[in-house]
C-alpha cells in the first residue's frame, strides 16, 4: 500500500507542479478557445475538472474518469480522501455554502458516489493566485490521499487537554482520524459527567490581527458545533479566540506556521 500511496502522491504532486508552472509562473492557465465553453475546456486544457469564475459547477474532461479511478483505487479503510476547494476572495460566492471553495468541494463530492462519507473529507482554501483574466475556467481543486493515524481511544476525560489543527485560511479542520475519535469519546464522556468544555482558536501570524482573531474564533466555534453535533448541549462549552498571540512555534516556516494554526479543547 506504501508503494501505491507513494506513486499516486507523485502523480498527484507532478499534476500540481504542472499547473503551478503553467498557470503561475508562465501565466499560461489555459489554452483554450473562446470563453463561455464548458465540456471542450477541459479536455482542451488537459485537466481532469475545472471551474468557471464564481461558479461551483465542476467542468469534467476526458481525462476525469482516469484520474477519478486512480483516487478511488487508494481509498481504502484507514485512508481517507480529502478534496479541498479553492477559492479567490476576489469571486463572489453565489452559493448557500460559506464560501465558493467548500461549495466546489461539495460538487465535487457528488462524482465520487462510491465512496462512503467516512472515508471523504470536505474542506476549502483561499487561493487569491486563481484569476479569470483571460475568461477561461480554473483548476480550483486539490485532491490528496490522507494517511489515518490510529491512537488509543482516550479513556477518561478528566483534565483532558487536546489540539486539532487547521488548514491555512480555513475553519475546516484537518482530516485527522485521531481528532475525530477524540471528539466521539469525549461527547461520550461529557454525557456521563457535568464537566465542561473550553476551545480556545489559535492562528498563524499571516494577516492582520484583527483577521487572525477572527479566524481563531471561527476554529473554536468549529469545534463547538462538531461537539454539538454529537450531543453535547452549547451552553457546556466556551470559545475564545487568541489569534495569533500564543504561538508553540516560531512563525519562520510553514512547517512552524501548521503547528500554530489549531484549536486547543480543554476539559475542566
Amino acid at each position: 500500500m506504501k508503494k501505491a500511496l507513494a506513486i499516486a502522491g507523485l502523480a498527484l504532486w507532478i499534476f500540481g507542479s504542472g499547473w503551478y508552472y503553467t498557470c503561475k509562473i508562465k501565466d499560461r492557465c489555459y489554452n483554450g478557445s473562446s470563453p463561455g465553453q464548458t465540456e471542450a475546456n477541459p479536455v482542451q486544457s488537459g485537466y481532469p475538472l475545472l471551474f468557471d469564475w464564481e461558479s461551483d459547477k465542476p467542468l469534467t474532461g476526458t481525462r476525469f474518469p482516469v484520474w477519478r479511478d486512480s483516487l478511488i483505487e487508494l481509498v481504502k479503510p484507514g485512508n481517507v480522501l480529502q478534496l479541498s476547494g479553492l477559492f479567490s476572495r476576489s469571486e463572489t460566492n453565489q452559493t448557500s455554502e460559506k464560501n465558493l471553495g467548500l461549495a466546489r468541494a461539495k460538487m465535487v463530492r457528488g462524482l465520487f458516489p462510491d465512496i462512503p462519507d467516512s472515508l471523504i473529507s470536505l474542506t476549502s482554501m483561499a487561493d487569491d493566485g486563481l484569476s479569470s483574466a483571460d475568461g477561461n475556467p480554473v483548476p480550483a481543486l486539490l485532491a490528496e490521499i490522507k494517511v489515518a493515524e490510529t491512537i488509543k481511544a482516550p479513556e477518561a476525560i478528566a483534565s483532558d487537554k487536546f489540539t486539532i489543527y487547521f488548514p491555512t485560511n480555513s475553519a475546516e479542520k484537518i482530516v485527522n482520524y485521531p481528532a475525530d475519535q477524540y471528539l466521539d469519546n469525549l461527547a461520550t464522556g461529557l454525557k456521563n459527567s457535568s464537566k465542561t468544555v473550553e476551545i480556545i482558536g489559535h492562528t498563524d501570524n499571516i494577516g492582520p490581527d484583527e483577521v487572525n482573531y477572527s479566524m481563531g474564533l471561527l476554529r473554536a466555534e468549529s469545534i463547538q458545533s462538531a461537539l454539538v453535533v454529537r450531543g453535547i448541549p452549547v451552553a457546556r462549552i466556551s470559545v475564545s479566540s487568541k489569534g495569533e498571540k500564543q504561538p508553540t512555534s516560531p512563525n519562520d516556516t510553514e512547517e512552524n506556521r501548521a503547528k500554530n494554526r489549531r484549536t486547543e479543547i480543554v476539559v475542566k
